[in-house]
């Protein structure tokens, strides 16, 4: 799971099929609330089968009615999907025109706060996903990328894990209660996963058994949670630094077009 934002080319002559789609999104989840209403149901998992096909194909036939297709989108596009790799980084999964964070510790935006402060995402970046101010989104794009090299270059190549405790909600056991105890878990989990896992997270703990991660602090955190910081290699870093190089290479490429008001991210996520 993640946030996926992919750019866009408004096409001028069939911009009204947006607006469009979205009329026939509400008209259609009005037509299910009523006919839900009128059979007495309040939730889709109460329908039968027959049910839900009949109320479908009411929504199938107003779509047909305002010209979509049946599954409610427009027949003609009114935007261009934009992505093709950067020449420097062919293989990395940003694109010119495409950027993905994941939502885990190793995501882009995670990542960019805990090296750059809170604020610092892709969000700081383009803060009006809707109107893009794309003179602005270099300016500050540029300053992060600038940030994340005096920061690397200061503290060298650092991670942050924030560990929370899961155990008493998944499990109902009790903590370990000593050194011993703790060791115990240690090596049940060892005999458990050694073949089958290098680091995983479960109720008990976070774990790496096949690649320890050279920690350099333990920060006492918030209910029973610790901010852990350890060394990550130069290659991981540089993922991220040319991710936010194909950030700029986009923001560049759409102020190179002579009609870049045209342009435009779909953010999904």
């Amino acid at each position: 799971m993640g946030l996926d934002v992919y750019l866009q080319k408004r096409v001028p002559e069939n911009m009204h099929w947006q607006q469009v789609e979205r009329d026939a999104d509400e008209a259609t989840n009005k037509i299910w609330n009523e006919e839900m209403a009128k059979l007495g149901k309040s939730k889709y998992e109460e329908l039968t089968g027959a049910e839900k096909d009949a109320i479908s194909a009411k929504t199938r036939a107003y779509y047909e009615s305002v010209g979509l297709n049946e599954y409610g989108e427009a027949k003609e596009q009114y935007h261009l999907d934009l992505e093709h790799p950067d020449a420097r980084y062919p293989d990395h999964t940003f694109k010119i025109g495409y950027f993905r964070s994941s939502y885990n510790d190793g995501g882009f935006n995670n990542v960019m706060r805990a090296i750059l402060g809170e604020e610092m995402d892709l969000y700081y970046i383009f803060p009006d996903q809707e109107n893009v101010d794309w003179e602005g989104a270099l300016v500050r794009a540029k300053e992060m990328l600038a940030l994340f090299d005096e920061k690397t270059s200061k503290n060298g190549c650092l991670g942050v894990l924030h560990l929370q405790s899961r155990w008493d909600h998944f499990s109902g056991n009790t903590y370990p209660a000593s050194k011993g105890d703790a060791m115990g878990v240690y090596e049940e989990e060892a005999a458990r996963h050694t073949s089958m896992f290098g680091a995983y997270q479960s109720a008990k703990g976070h774990f790496w058994l096949r690649e320890p991660i050279p920690v350099v602090a333990i920060i006492v955190g918030p209910d029973k949670s610790y901010y852990v910081i350890y060394k990550k290699d130069n290659e991981d870093h540089a993922w991220y630094r040319q991710a936010l190089e194909i950030v700029i290479s986009t923001i560049e490429f759409v102020l190179d077009q002579p009609d870049r008001q045209m342009y435009q991210f779909l953010w999904s996520g």
